[in-house]
């Protein structure tokens, strides 16, 4: 980086897990259910070996995601071949999220086609030329290392307590609100504990909250805290038999 602030690799690493923890969907999806119900751990294929990939993985990995490399590079001998006419790998098939990564740009783009043909929810595609990215099927979602440099170097300027808010142990999560009982329920009334819901997403629509603002059902709430209360919070406001979780919280 010009700046000299964090290496190459990590900001890369950085953005592409801020992407995920942040944006896409939770780490976890913590259902209401009777005690010993498993945790749904969400499923990451990363294609390409290489510092970025490795970097990202390992945060990925600590985080809670089952996370799987496929190689790329015969100079980092880690994780299976992947042919891109004979990818029948069951992770691969089953992954929440496939991440391409490889230093070759024509194959990230013909693997995120695949992925995306195959109907895995999220496709992420590194391109060092943006313009390729009109070869890419709609829903791909595009990382241009040079992009997200300008856009990190630029918040380091205006916003330079961002990066110590993404590196924070405080968990980031996106929680969907789906239980009725929170319809129209201000936000100054949420037993939410120390939690801080940061943005609501309704429709295309980004709301920054404030006491008397009313969550609806369908809201996508965007919230820091503790882990633990992250969980109870989601099994509040994401489930329609948390009624008596909401009344222990209260």
């Amino acid at each position: 980086m010009d700046l000299e602030v964090i290496s190459t690799g990590t900001q890369a690493a950085l953005i592409l897990a801020a992407v995920i923890s942040c944006i896409l969907s939770p780490i976890l999806f913590h259902r209401f259910a009777p005690m010993g119900e498993m945790e749904e751990v969400k499923k990451v294929s990363l294609f390409g070996t290489n510092p970025i990939s490795f970097a990202l993985a390992q945060d990925l990995s600590s985080s809670g995601y089952d996370v799987k490399i496929y190689k790329s590079d015969d100079r980092y001998p880690l994780g299976p071949e992947v042919d891109p006419l004979d990818k029948q790998s069951t992770h691969l098939l089953q992954s929440d999220y496939l991440l391409c990564l490889s230093n070759d740009e024509q194959r990230n783009m013909e693997i995120a086609n695949w992925g995306k043909e195959n109907h895995i929810p999220t496709v992420i595609c590194r391109l060092i030329n943006d313009e390729n990215g009109k070869h890419l099927k709609e829903g791909i979602h595009i990382f241009s290392p040079y992009r997200s440099g300008k856009i990190l170097l630029r918040a380091l300027i205006d916003f330079p307590s961002l990066i110590k808010f993404l590196e924070a142990d405080q968990p980031l999560k996106e929680i969907v609100v789906r239980n009725k009982d929170f319809n129209q329920y201000p936000v100054k009334n949420l037993s939410i504990g120390d939690a801080l819901i940061i943005r609501i997403f309704r429709e295309n629509d980004m709301i920054i909250p404030h006491g008397d603002t009313r969550i609806q059902v369908g809201d996508t709430l965007l919230i820091s805290g503790e882990m633990e209360l992250l969980r109870e919070i989601k099994q509040m406001l994401s489930y329609e038999q948390s009624r008596r979780i909401r009344q222990s919280l209260d």
